[in-house]
């Protein structure tokens, strides 16, 4: 018998293939999610990236009034941004709470001005960032200790707890200006840059990784079919010279059987028992000389040569000698196909014959049809069918369902079909039975 698809070194080999794939596939996966996830925090500590860097202006500009009160002047706005322009400060200015400037340094954006009451607000603007530093900060700080205010004499509200105020300052007026200011967050760009670029590298390392698992896949699937491929033909080549060796050490006493059954035949009476069991002889004989035939087409059946072969002749040449009855469908049938006509006969007959004796009297039809580059000859018939755990083993030598006959037939039409660089399929035929269809290319 030919080998099976699913052996154990097959199995094997096919889990060996899924778990590498689903390493794989697992591996990608794991490393895009840790690469996003990082990239998602940066995005998410963006803010607080920026608030710190903001910080380093604030605390600098805090220094260069610590020895007074009162929100910074122009001349400190300048010079915090002089010493940190480099680092990506645009602008600071001193912001009433009407929105107007009252101190600038710098050149800030176009959108307009609004003062957060909550305190420290951050807004992304096109190619910096906006922060809006918090009123009175506690302690020494660029805008002085929080003021606050209570009854005073007479009913009237003064200033308690806080600074004096600026001069031209009134401290009932309302709150104190806000400090805001403008810079580029070079450590946040630079923080969600090496995210991205590290997610855009494990995205590519990932898909290399299941790309070079598919590829192992279908390399190491190929190889397994090849590898199967050439055991199934060096079993064929071995079953072939074995039955070639058989058929000739059996054909030559074979040979002198039937001779000598026959002209025992010939002198016996026309009714008796002694001729019925010379009959019986004589057929026994007969059946050993066509699986003798048998095996030896099965020997032979190495090489071809092709002609150019009208298929529709051929196909109904078949089908009169078998079963004049049986419709052939020659719709879409090519005028010629280079074929070698004694094998592909030999298929033909096969085919219909077995289709024929699958159903006696059923519907037994025949196709023969150009798709593309491939010349369809299809025999279907209304019998029983073939199970699909069954259609690989019905073409394997000495496979067979039949009371009579070795199995031979259809693993030499399947041999044929493929040196002629096709292939013998069998299916379901819609309504019940089965198709047998050879696939011929035209080279």
């Amino acid at each position: 018998m030919a080998s099976r698809p699913w052996t154990l070194p097959a199995l094997t080999q096919a889990s060996a293939r899924r778990g590498l794939l689903v390493t794989a596939v697992v591996l990608a996966v794991v490393l895009v999610a840790a690469s996003l996830s990082s990239w998602r925090a940066a995005s998410r500590a963006t803010q607080a990236v920026a608030h710190a860097q903001a910080d380093t202006y604030l605390r600098a500009l805090g220094s260069l009034h610590a020895q007074r009160n009162g929100p910074p002047s122009e001349e400190e706005l300048r010079t915090v941004l002089q010493a940190f322009e480099a680092d990506g400060l645009l602008w600071l200015g001193l912001v009433a709470p009407d929105g107007q400037v009252m101190a600038e340094a710098g050149s800030r954006d176009t959108t307009p001005l609004d003062v957060d009451p909550a305190g420290r607000a951050l807004i992304t603007l096109t190619d910096r960032v906006r922060i809006v530093a918090p009123r009175g900060r506690p302690g020494p700080g660029p805008l002085g200790p929080p003021p606050g205010f209570g009854p005073g004499p007479e009913g009237r509200r003064v200033a308690t707890g806080g600074p004096p105020p600026p001069p031209g300052v009134d401290p009932l007026a309302g709150p104190p200006p806000a400090l805001i200011l403008e810079f580029r967050p070079s450590a946040a760009s630079a923080l969600v840059t090496n995210a991205a670029r590290t997610f855009a590298i494990s995205t590519a390392v990932a898909l290399a990784l299941v790309g070079a698992a598919l590829v192992f896949w279908r390399v190491a699937l190929r190889a397994q079919r090849t590898d199967e491929a050439l055991a199934a033909q060096k079993h064929l080549a071995t079953l072939g010279e074995m039955s070639a060796v058989l058929a000739h050490e059996i054909r030559n006493p074979l040979a002198a059987l039937k001779g000598h059954a026959q002209l025992l035949l010939e002198t016996l009476p026309d009714e008796g028992p002694a001729r019925a069991k010379a009959g019986r002889v004589l057929g026994a004989a007969e059946r050993l000389e066509r699986l003798v035939q048998d095996l030896l087409g099965f020997a032979r059946s190495g090489q071809i040569t092709r002609t150019d072969v009208d298929p529709v002749e051929l196909v109904r040449g078949v089908v009169d000698e078998i079963d004049p009855g049986v419709p052939v469908d020659v719709d879409r049938a090519p005028g010629t196909w280079p074929l070698d006509r004694r094998r592909i006969r030999q298929v033909i007959v096969n085919l219909v014959g077995n289709a024929r004796e699958s159903c006696p009297d059923g519907d037994v039809r025949c196709l023969v049809s150009q798709r593309g580059a491939m010349l369809w000859i299809e025999v279907s018939d209304r019998g029983p069918g073939v199970p699909a755990d069954l259609r690989e083993q019905i073409f394997e030598p000495f496979q067979t369902g039949k009371t009579r006959g070795v199995g031979l037939g259809l693993a030499v039409a399947r041999r044929i079909c493929a040196l002629h660089g096709g292939s013998l399929v069998v299916a379901d035929r819609p309504g019940g039975g089965a198709v047998f269809r050879a696939e011929l290319p035209r080279t």
